[in-house]
């Protein structure tokens, strides 16, 4: 009988561990589910905050570049009414700038049709220098050399498109330069 008794007792003892443990593991879990919900409610908020302060500065961004714009256009004007020969505003070209007085000139380089093809550009029949990786226009080798510098110096893509700057702006044309490079690696995938 002792050893029955000593048997079920340790069957009690044994299941009311069990349900200690149990009762335990339900205990953290649900404090750990609660701590994970904070968490994760604590990142929703912080990715709200950082979302709305991105799209205040772009706002801000865009309105002080509309700013510049009317800005620039009323200078402009104010220059006219001084110079009737000045002519009618055109946005900045990205072009080299022309060469200093006393600076010395050199000559444009020439380059074979195979050199021009390894940097990928191509010489059309109206002699514009055409970059086959945007199809942008060139006049000339050097005005293509600056254009590349000035992507090189904003770490940008090379398929930017001058015309898609001057229309949209920077960030809007690299976006756009990113769409249609997606959209032909897409294409060449199908």
């Amino acid at each position: 009988m002792t050893v029955t008794c000593a048997v079920i007792s340790a069957l009690i003892g044994l299941f009311g561990f069990t349900i200690g443990l149990l009762v335990s593991d339900l205990r953290f879990r649900r404090i750990f589910a609660a701590a994970e919900e904070r968490r994760q409610a604590r990142e929703d908020f912080l990715r709200k905050i950082a979302d709305s302060e991105r799209d205040l500065l772009l706002a801000r961004i865009e309105r002080v570049s509309a700013d510049a714009a009317v800005e620039r256009k009323e200078l402009y004007s104010r220059i006219q009414a001084y110079d009737p020969n000045v002519g009618d505003y055109t946005a900045p070209s990205y072009t080299a700038p022309p060469s200093r007085p006393g600076e010395e000139k050199q000559q444009p380089r020439s380059f074979t049709e195979e050199d021009l093809g390894e940097m990928g550009l191509v010489v059309q029949a109206d002699e514009m220098i055409r970059d086959t990786r945007n199809d942008a226009l060139f006049e000339t080798f050097e005005d293509w050399r600056a254009w590349q510098a000035d992507l090189k110096k904003k770490h940008l893509p090379e398929n930017v498109h001058p015309a898609a700057v001057q229309e949209l702006g920077w960030e809007q044309a690299v976006t756009l330069a990113k769409q249609q490079a997606a959209e032909k690696k897409a294409a060449a995938k199908s």
